[in-house]
């Protein structure tokens, strides 16, 4: 895509007052904030030093005539900038109840990655939301001193009235909605191949955004509250999972085939998926989107299945194990959202008693619990979970 590149470089009081003024705001697909205390001390000594610190690249983006300027690149720095303004640091502990992480495959992760310690569930929008004045901000945290720790800096005025920071404005050709996401997400995308790696999901995540329309197709807001232990601690669930998995089986018609090929590279089977999704390809894989979600049913299909999740009180729910998650949700997304059918209530009870009766018994089974990640496994509790809601759909 042809599009246009200007350069320059701002003080840094500047780039705080575009972010308070929202002349510059991040996209959806943005992380957390994952930078320590040091990183942010290392920045301040750097602009100081006059050491180079690499541009902020922001992009033009028009939405529907108004013009919008995202952040692509250097969300860490500027928010950094903002805590050395204000003296604070977010105080993770306060933020981390639920990692803005999803679960994988596996129920119970062996890797000891330090990223997903660092991670906490917190932006800059927590304290500039609202506020369009470093002296309101400052009156905003006055009651949140414990959710903030005090750091000196020693940046003063003269700091950011002295020190500039360096800028990359990409203007795409591109007018229409739909060529600019996908412009943009995947320039999201190569652009975190470095500094602080993207965690697999929260690089998928920005894929959900090559069509913005389907993004919450891919994450739904009421699933946001359903949520998993693992050992890297409480994690929401994964929804694409469940429909990259269900549509694979519906296109296939084979349990054994949902999958097949892969081995430990669950993420590349999910962004298949997802490209397949939002470009409407015709997929052998994975079905063809259209087909399988016809545009006037799936926002009714959606709330029905809001709906269901609640008449079934798995809303606000922590599971403690991937084989009771998959049990209860891999059936009902299928025969709600896949199918177009209804749940029988009446018979609530007694769906939910069988359900239980699987958990226990597979969770009987040592292979099954050890290595609940195995293609077979996940294999399985796909099909028990849709021979019990198969008998409950109407």
């Amino acid at each position: 895509m042809k599009h246009k590149v200007y350069y320059g470089e701002y003080t840094l009081q500047h780039w705080i007052d575009l972010m308070l003024s929202e002349d510059i705001i991040m996209p959806p697909y943005q992380r957390s904030f994952v930078w320590n205390e040091e990183m942010v001390q290392r920045m301040v000594k750097n602009l100081n030093h006059r050491y180079f610190v690499p541009p902020i690249i922001i992009g033009q983006y028009n939405d529907g005539g108004q013009i919008k300027n995202l952040i692509l690149d250097g969300q860490q720095r500027l928010t950094s900038l903002l805590l050395a303004k204000l003296d604070i640091f977010p105080d993770k502990t306060k933020f981390a109840s639920t990692l803005k992480v999803m679960m994988d495959e596996n129920d119970d992760p062996t890797d000891n990655d330090d990223s997903y310690k660092s991670i906490c569930d917190w932006t800059y929008r927590k304290i500039t939301e609202g506020n369009r004045s470093i002296e309101q901000v400052k009156s905003s945290l006055s009651d949140k001193k414990d959710y903030y720790k005090h750091i000196d800096y020693h940046a003063n005025d003269q700091f950011f009235e002295n020190n500039y920071l360096g800028f990359c404005y990409l203007i795409p050709k591109a007018t229409e909605n739909s060529q600019q996401q996908r412009y943009y997400s995947s320039l999201f995308r190569s652009i975190n191949a470095q500094g602080v790696a993207l965690l697999a999901q929260e690089s998928r995540e920005s894929l959900y955004f090559l069509d913005a329309s389907k993004a919450n197709f891919f994450k739904p807001d009421f699933i946001e509250s359903i949520n998993i232990k693992t050992n890297r601690g409480i994690t929401h669930i994964d929804f694409a999972r469940f429909l990259a998995l269900l549509s694979n089986y519906k296109a296939q018609g084979n349990y054994n085939k949902i999958a097949a090929g892969i081995k430990k590279d669950f993420e590349s089977y999910y962004e298949d998926f997802i490209q397949a999704m939002v470009n409407d390809e015709d997929s052998e894989k994975f079905g063809k989107f259209s087909q399988m979600f016809p545009s006037d049913e799936l926002s009714v299909r959606s709330e029905k299945l809001k709906e269901r999740i609640h008449d079934l009180k798995l809303q606000e729910k922590t599971y403690n194990s991937i084989i009771n998650l998959d049990i209860d949700f891999l059936g009902l997304v299928y025969y709600v959202l896949f199918e177009g059918k209804d749940i029988d209530l009446s018979r609530k009870v007694s769906l939910k008693d069988n359900l239980q009766q699987k958990i226990k018994l597979m969770k009987k089974d040592s292979n099954h619990t050890k290595n609940p990640s195995g293609l077979t496994n996940v294999r399985e509790r796909i099909k028990a979970s849709l021979n019990i809601y198969k008998r409950y759909s109407v």
